[in-house]
């Protein structure tokens, strides 16, 4: 039987194709850096982003577990 979360999505935090984010999209990064600095989006199936320079340069040192190819 499947717990009461386990069929509740993540709330998209942003779509790299909406139109805030193709008018300006410097603002909606650093709006994402503060407010998501693992933001999700629903597009092409979903996938998170990370925001913050810190967080992609550590996750491209380890990619054991910074994978787009497993779940």
């Amino acid at each position: 039987m499947a717990s009461q979360g386990d069929d509740v999505k993540p709330k998209g935090d942003w779509s790299p194709v909406a139109r805030e984010t193709l008018a300006n999209p410097p603002a909606e990064h650093a709006r994402l850096r503060r407010e998501a600095p693992v933001a999700w989006s629903e597009d092409w199936g979903g996938f998170y982003t990370l925001m913050r320079y810190a967080d992609v340069s550590a996750a491209s040192r380890d990619p054991e577990t910074f994978t787009a190819t497993k779940m």
